[in-house]
């Protein structure tokens, strides 16, 4: 897409076989119904979902915004090579049924007052590059999220807003940034020979589960 737009109208199940998005476009899938093929989405762009419908499409990210104004699934992976970000409205669900979202070594955002979830025992949003950031900008729900790849300084998980993960697993030395008056709940698993170390003048006012190292200038 060049310009905003009325966007897509999904009645049913249907293949696109390529989509760009490069502006804000809106996608309503009906209930019951799929989209499958391939979506791109670069900065700038905004893919927005205004219906319960699922997303058997794979979503290639460089940059630009998913926006959920209604519960829906993702079945289809989503890859992601550029700053992006994850709006989810209040009280709405985004589920992805793909194990992983691998961020490499990119900022990944997360925004609204909803919940992006994913299956059960499965890595969720991994930080998978020693850059890699996931940030809490909203008063959202993450179901699951992994470090795998050791974060360098500054890195790590950033919360601007309190929120939830609910499993967090911290399998290799990784930073967590809480910010003034914000608050992190949820739990917390960190491995044998791996450090987590919390900083910032917020509060950590989930569960720990501590195999590995604690280092906390915020309070627990």
């Amino acid at each position: 897409t060049s310009a905003d737009s009325a966007g897509l109208e999904i009645a049913n199940d249907s293949t696109i076989s390529s989509l760009a998005v490069g502006n804000i476009t809106p996608i309503s899938i009906a209930s019951g119904k799929s989209l499958s093929g391939s979506i791109g989405v670069i900065s700038g762009g905004t893919l927005q979902f205004n219906n319960t419908g699922t997303l058997t499409a794979d979503v290639s990210m460089s940059g630009g915004k998913l926006d959920v104004k209604e519960s829906l699934t993702i079945s289809g992976d989503l890859i992601q090579s550029g700053k992006i970000s994850i709006a989810v409205d209040s009280q709405k669900i985004l589920t992805f049924d793909s194990n992983q979202i691998l961020t490499e070594a990119n900022l990944l955002s997360l925004e609204g007052n909803g919940t992006v979830a994913f299956p059960m025992n499965s890595s969720g949003i991994v930080l998978n590059n020693a850059n890699a950031i996931l940030s809490l900008n909203g008063a959202v729900t993450l179901t699951n999220a992994q470090v795998s790849i050791a974060s360098n300084t500054g890195r790590g998980i950033v919360v601007n807003d309190s929120g939830i993960i609910s499993n967090l697993e911290v399998k290799v030395d990784s930073e967590l940034n809480i910010a003034n008056g914000r608050t992190l709940s949820g739990s917390t698993d960190v491995a044998q020979n791996a450090t987590l170390k919390i900083s910032g003048s917020g509060t950590y006012g989930g569960t720990l589960n501590l195999e590995g190292t604690l280092e906390a200038t915020t309070d627990i």
